[in-house]
């Protein structure tokens, strides 16, 4: 058996990664957003395991490289919290909604990724953590995405957007398009399901100037480098240890 670590080796072991402008904290969501102060975060932007990814709840509980990759990709570590029960998962998620709502600004924005399977669960999810809904948009990936036979091209991915109640000081008004068009990655991917940059830097824009964003699910921190090249400030969270140095060495070496 392993030797108990001491609670001071323990805050070591996890202690953050840090850079001009961000941060970011190894271990599951919902424990590491208790380190963020209460009415700090300005807007979360993320991309979170949807868990679904398949036809049936067996395919849905296969490991995430099963349903994300094919069998010529460069292998990639695996994704934290994609095999799970909708149960499981809709817990796990209400923690981390009432994490955000807690270190959420009045009027913060929640811009969510989801497909149509998770997008229900994500509602129910928000809504009883308090965000008010406030519509979708759609990321229309072009027509390199996986065709369906008898059905519809896998080519859209819905962005879920809900806000914490009051009013967030802004400079200027914001208006985002609801339609995102942006092929996805096909060469050089360091996560299964990497968001492109410049999707990213169009939804960055969401938070006002200079303001911090929180990623709760960071991945390979495409979201904080979108941020930090736009002059905001960022927080990131990722479980998967391989991820994390993923995301540290892209974020200090800003590619």
């Amino acid at each position: 058996m392993a030797p108990k670590l001491c609670e001071r080796c323990r805050r070591l072991q996890t202690k953050p990664a840090k850079g001009k402008g961000w941060t970011i904290h190894h271990g599951p969501a919902q424990q590491m957003l208790q380190r963020i102060d209460d009415s700090t975060i300005a807007a979360f932007i993320t991309d979170p395991p949807y868990a679904s990814g398949a036809g049936t709840m067996i395919g849905a509980l296969a490991k995430s490289s099963t349903k994300y990759q094919n069998s010529e990709s460069k292998k990639l570590p695996e994704l934290d919290g994609d095999s799970m029960l909708p149960e499981a998962w809709s817990a796990m998620m209400l923690a981390v909604a009432h994490q955000m709502r807690r270190v959420a600004m009045p009027g913060a924005d929640v811009l969510m990724f989801c497909d149509w399977r998770s997008l229900s669960r994500l509602i129910e999810v928000l809504g009883g953590a308090g965000f008010g809904l406030r519509g979708t948009a759609t990321w229309n990936k072009g027509n390199a995405a996986r065709p369906n036979r008898n059905g519809f091209r896998s080519q859209t991915e819905l962005i879920l957007h809900a806000r914490a109640p009051g009013k967030l000081d802004r400079p200027s008004d914001v208006y985002l398009p609801g339609v995102f068009e942006h092929r996805t990655i096909q060469n050089g991917k360091l996560h299964m399901t990497q968001k492109p940059l410049e999707l990213m830097r169009e939804l960055v824009e969401i938070a006002p100037p200079g303001a911090t964003i929180l990623d709760p699910f960071q991945g390979a921190a495409t979201t904080g480098l979108a941020a930090i090249e736009s002059g905001r400030r960022y927080i990131g969270c990722e479980s998967s240890a391989e991820y994390h140095a993923i995301a540290t060495d892209r974020l200090r070496n800003r590619g």
